[in-house]
């Protein structure tokens, strides 16, 4: 029996061994995994820092819209375009020698009809009869 008590330490001793080493490995492993992942955090919070910085040393004329408005050469407002691409243009200016339209007199009858002349239109409406039940 002292042959079996011998061979079943020497089995246990490696046993534990083995697990030693397990052990050491994963706890080395742990440590650079901690020590990745709080160099990740300093990195992420010096750069969360720096942007705070940036952006509030940023000076307030920057904070305005861009403006990338070309000048008239001549001075005069000939059109005008929207952001959305809608367009406003000034009437077109005729060729030198073709006369203007006369313009349109306005209109000086300012009293607005009596309601009395307006009269809804006439709708016509299909009655259906029932027939008797025989």
């Amino acid at each position: 029996t002292q042959g079996k008590f011998e061979a079943y330490t020497t089995a246990n001793d490696a046993n534990m061994n083995n697990l030693q080493l397990k052990f050491d490995n994963f706890q080395r492993n742990q440590q650079d995994f901690q020590k990745k992942f709080e160099q990740k955090q300093d990195d992420f919070q010096n750069q969360m820092m720096q942007f705070m910085q940036n952006l509030y040393n940023k000076p307030s004329s920057s904070s305005s819209l861009p403006s990338n408005t070309i000048p008239n050469p001549k001075g005069e407002a000939k059109a005008i375009t929207t952001r959305s691409g809608m367009s406003y243009k000034e009437p077109p200016i005729l060729p030198p020698g073709v006369d203007q339209q006369e313009p349109v007199e306005a209109t000086t009858d300012t009293e607005l009809p009596s309601p009395d002349d307006i009269h809804p239109p006439t709708v016509q409406v299909e009655v259906q009869v029932d027939k008797p039940a025989e």
